[in-house]
């Protein structure tokens, strides 16, 4: 039982190292980014047409797709389960 509890701290303590590393390399390339004076967000060229009300839920939106070709934005409204 000990061995486990042991086991286990080893497993959350590895885990925590990991996110706090991915943390780390996250702020060093924002930080980076920032300095070179390079935006982190890429501008598209699309344009607001209008709202349209979908049926169901508010909930997520899974998938999207956009075909350039026909001007078509394709979007799968995923997981609305009542």
């Amino acid at each position: 039982m000990k061995d486990r509890i042991l086991s286990n701290r080893r497993c959350i303590a590895k885990l925590l190292g990991v996110l706090l590393m991915i943390g780390l390399a996250a702020m060093a390339i924002h930080d980076s980014a920032t300095a070179a004076g390079t935006p982190l967000t890429v501008e598209l060229p699309l344009t607001h047409v209008a709202d349209i009300p979908l049926p169901g839920r508010a909930t997520r939106l899974d998938y999207e797709s956009y075909d350039p070709d026909r001007h078509l934005l394709f979007i799968a409204h995923l997981g609305d389960r009542k």
